[in-house]
Formats: C-alpha cells, sequence, structure tokens
C-alpha cells in the first residue's frame, strides 16, 4: 500500500563535528515535493516502512536553514528527512539512497527513506 502527495518535508543535512556529543544539521525545507510512502510488512511481521521523496527540478523549491531559494544540496550519509513536519504524524527516516535522474522536462532526485 502506498499514497503520493505533494506536501512540505524537510532535509536534514548531516554536520560532521567529531567533537560534538550529538550530530547537528542544517534544515533545508523541500516545498511541493512528492511523498510516496510505504507501508509494509512481510510474512515474519517485519515492518518494510519506507518513502520515496522526487525533488522535481521544475517546481520543487529548497530552501536555505535562512529561508533563502538554493539548489537542491547533494544528499550524503548522515542526512535525515522530516515527513509530515509539525503534525501528530510527524516521522523521521534516514536517506538511504539518492539518485540524480536530468535532461528531460521531468528531471528530479529521487531520494529513498528508512
Amino acid at each position: 500500500m502506498g499514497s503520493f502527495a505533494n506536501e512540505a518535508v524537510v532535509l536534514l543535512k548531516y554536520r560532521p563535528d567529531p567533537a560534538a556529543l550529538t550530530p547537528s544539521y542544517d534544515r533545508y525545507p523541500l516545498e511541493n515535493v512528492m511523498v510516496r510512502e510505504i507501508f509494509a510488512a512481510d510474512a515474519e511481521g517485519t515492518s518494510g516502512d519506507g518513502a520515496v521523496v522526487y525533488f522535481l527540478e521544475k517546481g520543487s523549491i529548497c530552501r536555505d536553514p535562512h529561508g533563502r531559494t538554493v539548489s537542491f544540496p547533494r544528499p550524503a550519509k548522515g542526512d535525515l528527512c522530516i515527513l509530515h513536519a509539525g503534525t501528530p504524524e510527524e516521522v523521521t527516516m534516514r536517506v538511504a539512497e539518492a539518485g540524480y535522474f536530468g535532461g528531460s522536462p521531468l528531471a528530479h532526485v529521487r531520494m529513498k527513506l528508512k
């Protein structure tokens, strides 16, 4: 079972700091993105939940931590995404994979979340 929704997502870019006791992140609100949430379980009852976020080159907006519109930052190890931010359904998932698809009217970045 899955669903598509046009909504806002917050990308948390991991900021490595070996001296820090807790991880720190820069917040990049993403607007007008496509989200496909996946709710699944295998025969043993193990969760297969996840999500896929599509950032469309001609339509989605990325803002830096100060609210300015910026280019989409390249996802990296340690990054997280917040879906449904500020709602009771809020969930944070890690970026497991990212892919870039360009050269067409449907150019986009696809992030798989776990």
